[in-house]
């Protein structure tokens, strides 16, 4: 699967397995990463709903973040925090996080992707849990380390509120539809029509949010070694 994956050519910085190159039709590549370490890296998003809109990925290949080993979760909490502190300086906005978790034990790929990735979204907007609720039944966990035990071999959706609260959703007999979270996002920022990535792509969007984000973390990581 990873010699197939679109992510993994993207972080690798291969050209003829990123997405976001393809449908450009570059003819001199640009490695669009937008801030990395060792273990992971934030990446535009495809059909980005709104300004900042990024995903978090891990650079081995797993399924899911639930899949993400202990010893690197640590590193990979870091990650996540930096990336909101910046973000959030950047857009002025609250941080929201989202996540739809294969399960490991299933060969159906969700939403086409089979690569873990953790959309990052700016914006001033509020969950409501009681109307999402009627859709699927979400549980609120209070650690990671939970969150991880309890959707363990599970299709799943997880969300990180702002004010670092978590939840999630575990599949039982049902399927989550796809695309699920990014729906929910889109009619909350009023682009019902946007929600499907695969529709719109938007490329030329991600391309320049890139390097307006990229700036800026570049600057922290100067600033941080000043």
């Amino acid at each position: 699967m990873k010699n197939k994956c679109y992510i993994c050519g993207q972080i690798e910085g291969k050209q003829e397995n990123d997405l976001i190159s393809i449908n450009l039709g570059e003819v001199e590549y640009i490695r669009r990463i937008i801030a990395e370490n060792k273990l992971f890296a934030l990446i535009p998003s495809l059909g980005a709903l709104n300004r900042g809109h990024s995903l978090i990925c891990p650079k081995f290949h797993y399924r899911s973040i639930a899949e993400i080993p202990d010893v690197q979760f640590h590193e990979y909490e870091e990650f996540v925090n930096h990336v909101s502190l910046v973000l959030k300086n950047l857009y002025k906005k609250p941080i929201h996080f989202f996540e739809h978790g294969s399960n490991p034990n299933s060969d159906e790929i969700n939403c086409t992707v089979d690569h873990a990735h953790l959309h990052v979204i700016p914006a001033d907007v509020k969950i409501d849990f009681n109307l999402l609720n009627n859709v699927y039944k979400w549980e609120k966990v209070n650690s990671h380390e939970d969150f991880k035990e309890l959707v363990k071999d599970k299709e799943y959706l997880y969300y990180r509120s702002p004010n670092d609260e978590l939840y999630f959703s575990v599949a039982q007999s049902h399927k989550f539809e796809s695309q699920y979270m990014r729906k929910v996002f889109a009619n909350l920022l009023d682009r019902s029509d946007d929600w499907n990535w695969r529709d719109n792509p938007n490329v030329d969007f991600c391309s320049d949010d890139f390097i307006y984000m990229k700036e800026e973390f570049d600057k922290c990581l100067v600033n941080m070694y000043a």
